[in-house]
């Protein structure tokens, strides 16, 4: 466990890239998850991600974004209810590129983004519509980490792939409303289709339809967030009040349940789990 250098050269020189930083800590046993602590919105909340430097941030029903410590404390709001430049109507997914927030609003459907430690709103990109560019309910957000955004679209029934700037790249049909968009490791894409109670698995360059999965040990009834960590292991939050966590081979580990309608699903850089609950207007950290 710890920092190391990996360098990789081919007749003595060096492979793009190469030496390599790496980053080796402790897998986390997922069978012997356990809650935390909970972080108080006060206000239905569907989407939560968590910054390299340990702030949580939680998008609320009530127009904005709530930024915690990691020690619980509210510490400031980015946004405010409206539909200008830097408000929101319903904010919903987020992602954190680097030092960038991106927001999706379900109304407004449109994704701002913001700079994530001053709240500066910085640009936005979208409008109402299914052509090319234009969202309809736009829920989850991710990223591929190779300068690609991935914007799961409820109504439209799809995925949109766009560059960092907003600039449109392409569409991934999907065979029911999205709801969230990962992509794990191997830079496959994982869709969560609400109304169809699965999961879709593109290729990743979103082209061809790999795989489809839920839980073979039941209760993935409409599947709303979903997260993958470094090693595969699969966490997918449903309307029913159950976080499914999963092994790369799709066989269930842990179910959690009791959970009040949550949402979105995310993971800090030591493997715990966030999970936005909209009912109990929560974060609940495991």
């Amino acid at each position: 466990i710890g920092g190391y250098e990996l360098s990789v050269t081919i007749r003595g020189h060096h492979i793009k890239g190469s030496p390599y930083q790496l980053s080796v800590k402790a897998s986390r046993d997922c069978t012997t998850l356990t809650k935390q602590r909970s972080f108080d919105v006060r206000c239905s909340t569907p989407g939560v991600v968590v910054h390299t430097n340990g702030k949580i941030f939680a998008s609320s029903y009530d127009g904005f974004v709530q930024v915690f410590s990691e020690d619980g404390t509210a510490v400031r709001r980015i946004g405010s209810k409206g539909n200008g430049n830097g408000q929101f109507d319903w904010p919903f997914g987020l992602l954190l590129v680097g030092d960038r927030l991106y927001v999706s609003d379900l109304n407004l459907h449109r994704v701002q983004y913001f700079s994530a430690t001053t709240g500066q709103y910085i640009g936005q990109f979208g409008s109402d519509g299914n052509g090319n560019g234009q969202f309809s309910s736009p829920r989850g957000v991710s990223t591929d980490g190779k300068g690609n955004i991935l914007v799961a679209e409820y109504s439209n029934k799809r995925v949109q792939v766009f560059k960092e700037d907003g600039t449109f790249v392409q569409v991934i049909q999907c065979d029911g409303k999205a709801s969230d968009v990962v992509v794990d490791n191997e830079g496959k894409i994982h869709v969560t289709i609400r109304d169809q109670h699965h999961v879709q698995v593109f290729s990743p360059d979103g082209k061809t339809h790999l795989d489809t999965y839920n839980n073979p040990a039941g209760n993935f009834n409409y599947p709303q967030g979903i997260a993958i960590d470094d090693e595969g292991y699969i966490f997918v939050s449903c309307n029913n009040g159950y976080l499914h966590v999963l092994r790369p081979d799709k066989k269930q580990v842990k179910l959690i349940s009791g959970l009040s309608d949550p949402w979105g699903v995310a993971l800090d850089k030591d493997g715990y789990i966030f999970v936005a609950e909209w009912g109990n207007k929560c974060i609940t950290k495991y």
